[in-house]
């Protein structure tokens, strides 16, 4: 549409300078050559900046239409993380923007972060101080001073934030930042930047409210670990992404030996006691990519993305040998077993999980405290 309007103007522009040159031929006797000459450089320059003017005019309709459907988008997730996402992309569209960073509060205090144009560490240390004295502040510009008064190439030079609210309450901020040292502050660039935060503010919040509903619901009570139901809906999960991009993926299955003798012993109040301190350990030991699970009684499971079978065989040494540290309450020693699963080509989530299982009676079988 833009290059179809554009080429309009200049078939126009041409019509007319055709025109006039005509009339020119016709009144060459009468009139000045200068004074046509002049006409028609005062003819042409209009009409480069009418096409200019059209060009940026369609330009600013388009970055609008970005913008409104990213707007539009943020209430159709309550996935935390896509909304964040969602959200720095709307703020992304104005042309004078170069960066964003997206800052806010979990119900849990915990920082949530979203950037676009700023690697994600950077990102997460970024703050905005609203007005020191209290009063509520629209919006904060910065700008930024190098060394030497030399910029280093690429460097952000100035920035603009705006608080993002729910239900009156400031839960963070989104700031925009640009390569040109004079920060937008015009009223119509934190008027673009505040639709967006007004959108945003709300969407956050219903997202991370329905993530801890979510986590409740998925959250083994007594020992704080994901409960079975996220275990089945995370093993799908990992197995389909492991298909997909031909990545590892192993499963980790542990069982306690003998855990109703203390029940039987110390009785159920002592078991759970117990049971909570191992989550603990499990949970210890893990690394940051592997998700923990308790999935029955005295079962646990750990799923262990982009990691082969002697991953999972470090996990279930680390675990035993924190289990084996100290007693876990109710004077109990124990050991545990495991049984491990690498994704095949032929796998589903069942299949993996029972040939984890299968493994898991092996190693009982064979000889308790044991992984197989």
């Amino acid at each position: 549409m833009t290059t179809a309007v554009i080429a309009l103007v200049v078939a126009l522009a041409a019509i007319i300078i055709v025109a006039v040159s005509a009339l020119v031929q016709r009144r060459s006797r009468t009139t000045s050559d200068d004074r046509i000459r002049d006409a028609l450089a005062r003819l042409g320059t209009r009409m480069d900046d009418l096409s200019h003017d059209l060009q940026t005019a369609i330009e600013r309709v388009h970055v609008d239409g970005l913008r409104g459907r990213a707007l539009d988008d943020l209430g159709t997730s309550l996935d935390l993380d896509d909304v964040l996402a969602r959200t720095a992309e709307a703020a992304a569209t104005a042309p004078e923007v170069d960066a964003v960073v997206v800052h806010a509060v979990d119900l849990d205090g915990a920082a949530l972060v979203a950037a676009v144009g700023i690697p994600s560490d950077e990102a997460e240390r970024q703050l905005v101080s609203f007005a020191p004295d209290g009063r509520q502040a629209r919006a904060v510009a910065t700008t930024y001073v190098y060394g030497d008064g030399i910029d280093p190439p690429g460097a952000l030079r100035s920035g603009v934030a705006v608080p993002l609210e729910a239900d009156g309450e400031r839960i963070g901020f989104l700031a925009v930042f640009s390569h040109d040292p004079a920060p937008a502050v015009s009223n119509a660039a934190i008027g673009r930047l505040e639709a967006v935060a007004h959108a945003a503010g709300p969407a956050i919040d219903a997202a991370r409210r329905y993530r801890e509903a979510r986590q409740l619901v998925d959250e083994d009570s007594l020992t704080g670990l994901a409960n079975r139901r996220a275990f089945h809906v995370t093993l799908s999960r990992e197995v389909a992404r492991g298909h997909r991009y031909t990545r590892p993926l192993t499963l980790l299955l542990l069982d306690f030996d003998d855990f109703k003798r203390v029940n039987e012993t110390a009785g159920q109040l002592a078991g759970d006691e117990v049971l909570a301190a191992a989550a603990a350990r499990i949970r210890e030991a893990v690394r940051g990519a592997d998700t923990p699970f308790r999935i029955g009684g005295d079962e646990f499971a750990v799923i262990l993305p982009e990691s082969v079978w002697v991953d999972a065989e470090g996990l279930y040494a680390r675990v035993a040998a924190a289990l084996g540290r100290e007693q876990l309450g109710a004077g109990a020693m124990l050991t545990i077993s495991a049984g491990i699963a690498e994704l095949q080509p032929d796998d589903d989530a069942m299949s993996l999980l029972q040939r984890a299982d299968t493994a898991l009676g092996q190693a009982k079988a064979r000889r308790k405290g044991t992984a197989a």
